[in-house]
């Protein structure tokens, strides 16, 4: 080894390590002179030694009898795994040469252990002698494998396998209980008795008639392209859409095979056609190849192979990220990995998921250049879909190139990918769309196909119009034709029989399937039915279950194989046949009767359910799907519900609302009004909580209510029973509040108690932007129902009283009663629970915001904030951050507020929380308008209102729009913006909050002051009227004001300038005190120089009474005034000043 290789500094790196031991040698010790055991030990050691070096490994120490070998360091060594397990095969092939040529006096044996992964790499030793070597625990493992394997095997850790696999054959071994390991370990044996240096061939490349790729070599260019630009650290988004039939699949195996591709790692995940409501099951497919996850691994042996793969990515990481891709994958957590994910659900739970699936990626894609090919994505599911829009926002800043190949006109999936690349990533995507082939190349597969020109003109002339460019149809006529006997290959090459002129061209790709069905045996074509039931894939052993008893199944599936009508390929250590092409296996299985359907389906339920007893969780989508198609409503139901509970677990809401749906309409079709009154309860509560999860707030309502009333629970419908309701809820709650506590039973193991208090909670969330008024009543509703028990053994009470103490603080009911409840809620906190403090400390945060208690005490730490993003609290963390950068524009300090603006937007763009966003903008517009950077703040809350539909912020969007033109002197525009303003008022009702409306109310009086103002400068006579309604303004303004503490220093300054234009000038002046005060209290600083602005340019005009505000001089004023404008900065008030100085010298 080069010194410069070993003089390096220590390093962590992924590396193979080999051990190889020699037996044989103490009884060849026995028979032999040690001058001689000591020539044949040389002899081995140089073969071993020759070996790897061969393949690129350095031979790290002999130990005895016993080689150790590191690929991969010090030098990098592409393919280290892959290497290291052809050098122990060459050993082992030289050592049974050996004992061959009868070189050796006493037979030898070899056996080997091989393991990969992080090891520490560099010179250990003492101050005289130091070598290089590595170290770690992946050292250990392979010196434990080789002990652990029988003379003549290799045995290679999970690692290894994973990168090895599509390479060697394998056997996997026993669980192995090793030295030095708590844990039984999982191992591989290789069985290949060949070294592999090649990549093996692409599928398809032995088929009976083949082709290269015809008439789609600018596509296959635009593909190469995108790949290149990957590998040179770009990122890309390929679209590939085509009918059935097209190419798509052809063309993704040419594109395999590009050399391009060997810089890039290549994930692909493959969407069934059965899959529309199978939980993120594309992904779930690309991650289980990722990880090496074969079918027949049980949870456990799944879950370390993912902890393996994960810890290659982030070996820092894995209890942080493996929690949420297991989730995602449908693996149950245990452990520490349970105790991350405790308490969050719904769509914190979502986010999260997606944000750990982002950085997977993104840091795959650093290490190496990442492919992800996601095929037959119209049959994806609504929530892969989710998922994968979130990813793609990778290609702005990774070497990733996402690769979708989907039919058109799928609305929910495909286009809907489409329109996205076409909207948000025109400058990454390249869009695909397959075109039939024109004659000539149709003209050309077809010869190439049958390596011939003597198939007749007419029948080649019609088989090209016929298949109108349609490729696979050319592939499956000419398939039929050798079927029927029209076409025979023989002497190594194919003929054209007479039968030729005979032959029926069959009209339609699905005709063309069919023909070639009816000339199958008919054992074979049952297979092939009931291979189509399964699905376009379908694993042996389910095959095999399924089959009738004494099918000849090899043969069977062997001559299917030879007709081209499967392939077969392996996953994991389970083989798993597949239809060559989607249509024939859709075209096969539509051509059942509905009596055989239903059968077969039955049939293979069963054996899912039997194969597959020990984890059956991973089954429950497929399993109420076949049990659906076979009319077994009963069993159906059964799965269909445990189907749902995975898909909410793996916070796929889009699918546990289907499930919950499908289960309940087949729960009430067979019991009608009977049945289980609880299960009833437990189906509505899931669909209302799978549809809160999926924004169907307001729809949810009805099904909470249901389920409540399947309780027991009585439940109050009409205005006047809702009415009745809350009076009787009212003074109950209050006394509990205000009064002792009377002693209450503790709520441990009341069951049906606690599922009715969250329903309750949860009726009362979906109500917050429907109606403000019913979510009170549901709000003291639900306290008072959870008041039924001691709250110190809910575990929901502190956070319950915390959402019930904001809801009086923001509907503007009670400051006083929301500080009462806060305390109640403050009482009953779990300190040691992260989650429960936190909503308590954002409430409280809501409510002193509200008030107007903005001491620098009440903001929450960043560490607890960070906390909060951890366990998914993100509503909380975009409340507060929002609410705390609105408290920081209006005490000036803009440098802060841009700090949480950055937060909002890290939170949007990680957790791929679209509320953020919106919050985002309403705070950059909002910073803007403080700042009366009035045209930047314009473009901005334009913005702001096209990111969200709700319109209570729609409603802030036009009152800050609003705003901004009165400041820039359009009054008419600021009209319109407020006219349309008030009709989201009048169209909301009693929804709205102070909070809401306050800014329009504010930007309304502003306006009609400025008319006012006008109107008086002018001596137009509807100043008086003007005057009234400026009147009317105030006092609505004023009121809102006392509810949201941000509107109070403005609102008592324009209150004082409308007593100043309508002659009241000592209310005017005590107008703007009040405002200097409260602004001084609040630390808003802006408005409090805004205010000694405009004193000191209205005092001049006064010829009565004191000149004179607070002891200052209207020249003092302004002076205070534009020093705090210039210590914050805003130039603009400085310049207005500036003017209206201009414009009294004047006068």
């Amino acid at each position: 080894m080069a010194d410069d290789q070993v003089e390096r500094a220590s390093e962590r790196r992924v590396a193979t390590v080999m051990f190889a031991d020699i037996s044989g040698f103490t009884a060849m010790s026995e028979r032999l002179d040690p001058e001689e055991v000591t020539a044949v030990v040389n002899r081995c050691f140089e073969a071993l030694e020759a070996a790897v070096r061969s393949h690129g490994g350095f031979v790290d120490k002999y130990i005895g009898d016993c080689i150790m070998a590191v690929f991969g360091a010090p030098a990098a060594l592409e393919d280290a795994p892959k290497q290291a397990v052809n050098a122990a095969i060459e050993m082992r092939n030289h050592i049974a040469r050996l004992n061959e040529e009868g070189a050796l006096a006493v037979p030898i044996g070899l056996h080997v252990g091989i393991n990969s992964g992080l090891v520490l790499a560099g010179r250990v030793g003492g101050a005289v002698k130091r070598d290089f070597t590595v170290l770690g625990d992946a050292v250990n493992l392979a010196s434990r494998l080789k002990d652990a394997s029988p003379t003549g095997a290799i045995y290679v850790g999970l690692q290894t396998y994973r990168h090895t696999r599509p390479h060697f054959e394998f056997r996997k071994t026993a669980r192995l209980s090793l030295k030095g390991k708590q844990a039984a370990v999982s191992a591989y044996e290789v069985m290949s008795v060949r070294e592999r240096v090649h990549r093996p061939r692409f599928a398809g490349a032995d088929r009976m008639i083949a082709s290269a790729m015809v008439g789609r070599e600018h596509e296959l260019a635009r593909i190469r392209n995108c790949i290149a630009r990957v590998v040179a650290g770009a990122g890309a988004i390929v679209n590939v859409v085509g009918d059935a039939g097209i190419g798509k699949s052809r063309l993704l195996a040419e594109a395999r095979a590009l050399e391009e591709m060997k810089a890039a790692t290549l994930l692909e995940g493959r969407s069934l056609s059965v899959g529309q409501s199978l939980s993120f099951h594309p992904f779930v497919d690309l991650l289980r190849h990722w990880a090496g996850i074969a079918e027949e691994d049980d949870e456990a042996e799944a879950l370390e192979k993912l902890e393996g793969a994960v810890a290659e990515v982030f070996p820092d990481g894995v209890e942080e990220y493996v929690p949420f891709i297991a989730t995602l994958m449908g693996m149950r957590s245990t452990g520490r990995h349970a105790e991350r994910l405790k308490g969050i659900q719904g769509e914190a739970l979502e986010k999260l998921i997606f944000k750990t699936v982002r950085e997977l990626l993104g840091a795959m894609a650093a290490v190496r250049p990442l492919v992800l090919v996601f095929e037959d994505v119209h049959w994806a599911d609504l929530s892969s879909m989710k998922l994968l829009e979130s990813v793609l926002r990778l290609v702005a800043e990774s070497p990733i190139v996402f690769v979708h190949v989907f039919r058109p006109d799928y609305t929910q999936t495909g286009q809907r990918l489409l329109a996205l690349a076409r909207e948000t990533y025109q400058a990454h995507a390249v869009e695909i769309q397959l075109e039939p082939l024109d004659d000539a190349s149709c003209e050309q597969l077809i010869r190439n196909l049958l390596r011939l020109d003597e198939l007749p003109y007419a029948t080649r002339a019609l088989i090209a119009r016929k298949a109108e460019g349609n490729p696979f149809y050319i592939e499956e006529v000419l398939r039929a034709l050798i079927d029927e006997g029209a076409v025979e290959y023989r002497d190594d090459r194919f003929h054209v029989t007479a039968k030729v002129e005979t032959a029926v061209i069959p009209e339609t790709i699905q005709d063309v399937v069919m023909a070639r069905i009816e000339h199958l045996p008919d054992p074979v074509r049952r297979l092939l039915q009931l291979i189509s039931v399964i699905g376009r894939s379908a694993p042996y052993r389910i095959i095999a279950s399924v089959a009738p008893p004494g099918a000849e199944l090899g043969s069977a599936l062997a001559y299917l194989k030879k007709r081209q009508l499967l392939t077969d390929r392996r996953v994991g250590d389970e083989i798993e046949y597949v239809f060559k092409h989607a249509l024939a296996q859709e075209t096969i299985y539509a051509s059942l009767l509905q009596r055989t359907r239903k059968e077969l389906h039955l049939a293979v339920a069963g054996s899912i359910e039997t194969l597959f007893a020990d984890r059956l969780a991973d089954f429950y989508g497929m399993l109420s799907y076949h049990f659906s198609r076979a009319e077994s409503p009963e069993k159906a139901e059964e799965y269909l519900f445990k189907a749902g509970d995975e898909a909410a677990r793996a916070a796929a809401s889009s699918e546990a609302l289907h499930y919950f749906r499908e289960a309940s309409r087949l729960y009430f079709a067979i019991h009608g009004e009977g049945g289980d009154p609880a299960k009833k309860a437990t189906l509505e509560r899931n669909i209302g909580q799978a549809l809160m999860n999926t924004g169907h707030l307001t729809e949810s309502i009805d099904h909470f209510n249901r389920a409540l009333e399947f309780l027991g629970e009585r439940v109050a419908r009409t205005p006047l029973a809702i009415a009745r309701k809350f009076a009787s809820d009212l003074p109950v709650v209050l006394r509990e509040l205000y009064l002792s506590p009377r002693r209450r039973p503790s709520a441990e193991g009341k069951e049906r108690f606690r599922q009715a208090l969250q329903i309750r909670m949860n009726r009362t969330r979906a109500q917050s932007t429907s109606d403000t008024r019913r979510l009170l009543f549901d709000y003291f509703d639900s306290i008072r129902h959870m008041n039924r028990y001691d709250p110190r053994t809910i575990e929901e009470a502190s956070p319950n009283y915390a959402g019930f103490a904001v809801l009086f603080a923001y509907s503007g009911l009670s400051f006083r009663l929301s500080r009462r409840v806060l305390e109640a809620s403050r009482s009953l906190l779990r300190a040691d629970h992260a989650q429960d403090v936190f909503v308590f400390r954002s409430m409280r945060f809501v409510h002193d915001f509200l008030e107007g208690r903005w001491d620098e005490d009440r903001a929450i730490d960043e560490a607890l904030v960070t906390q909060a993003l951890r366990y998914g609290q993100l509503w909380e963390v975009n409340t507060y951050l929002g609410l705390n950068c609105e408290r920081k524009v209006r005490q000036g300090d803009f440098a802060a507020a841009h700090h949480h603006i950055e937060q909002l937007c890290e939170l949007s763009e990680s957790y791929g929380y679209s509320f953020a966003q919106s919050t985002e903008y309403s705070m950059r517009a909002f910073v803007l308008l403080e700042q009366r950077r009035l045209a930047e703040a314009l473009r901005a809350v334009d913005r702001y209102y096209l990111s969200r539909h709700e319109d209570v912020l729609k409603l802030l969007a036009l009152a800050t729009r609003a705003k901004a033109e009165i400041l820039l002197g359009d009054r008419e525009r600021a009209g319109k913006a407020l006219l349309e303003a008030r009709g989201v008022v009048e169209r909301l009702g009693r929804v709205w909050t102070p909070y809401h409306v306050s800014a329009y109310l504010m930007s309304r009086f502003l306006l009609d002051v400025t008319d006012l103002e006008q109107c008086l400068r002018d001596g137009a006579p509807a100043a008086r009227q003007v005057g009234k309604r400026a009147r009317r303004s105030a006092r609505a303004a004023i009121r809102i004001a006392a509810k949201v503490a941000r509107e109070r220093a403005e609102a008592y300054k324009l209150a004082g300038r409308l007593c100043w234009l309508l002659g009241e000038r000592d209310r005017a002046l005590a107008w703007w005190s009040r405002s200097a005060a409260e602004g001084q209290r609040l630390g808003a600083l802006p408005e409090v120089a805004r205010t000694f602005a405009e004193v000191g340019r209205r005092l001049p005009e006064r010829r009565d009474g004191p000149r004179t505000f607070q002891g200052l001089e209207p020249e003092a004023c302004v002076d205070r005034a534009a020093a705090l404008f210039t210590q914050l900065g805003l130039d603009w008030d400085l310049e207005q000043l500036g003017i209206q100085a201009e414009v009294e010298a004047t006068a």
